[in-house]
C-alpha cells in the first residue's frame, strides 16, 4: 500500500512540475498579485498621470492641428492622377484602386 502511494505521489509531482512548465514557457503562468512594493502605474491616489499612458495633447492651438492634419492627408489631385501598372488611372483600374483605398459605388 505505500509503494502506491509513492508511486501516486511521485505521479502527481510530475505532473505539476510538467503543467507548470508548460505554463511559465507559455507566458500563463500567474501567480499571485503584485509584488511587495510594486505600484500599479494604473492606479494613482494622487489623480496624477499614468506614467505608462501617453502624455497629454501638449499642442494649445486649434492651427497646429490643422498643420498636422494637412500633411497627414494625401493630395487628392494627385491620386487621381496616378497611373496602375496597366496604364490607366489607379482610380479607374478595377484590380488596382484598392491599393489607394478608392471604391466604387453604383
Amino acid at each position: 500500500m505505500k509503494e502506491k502511494m509513492n508511486h501516486a505521489a511521485l505521479a502527481l509531482l510530475i505532473f505539476l512540475v510538467s503543467a507548470l512548465t508548460f505554463l511559465w514557457a507559455t507566458g500563463n503562468l500567474h501567480i499571485g498579485g503584485a509584488v511587495a512594493g510594486s505600484v500599479d502605474v494604473h492606479a494613482q491616489a494622487d489623480g496624477d498621470a499614468c506614467d505608462a499612458c501617453p502624455p497629454e495633447d501638449t499642442h494649445s492651438d486649434d492651427e497646429s492641428h490643422a498643420n498636422e492634419a494637412a500633411e497627414s492627408q494625401p493630395d487628392i489631385d494627385a491620386i487621381f492622377s496616378m497611373k496602375c501598372e496597366h496604364d490607366v488611372r489607379i482610380v479607374d483600374c478595377d484590380e488596382c484602386r484598392y491599393e489607394v483605398g478608392v471604391v466604387k459605388v453604383a
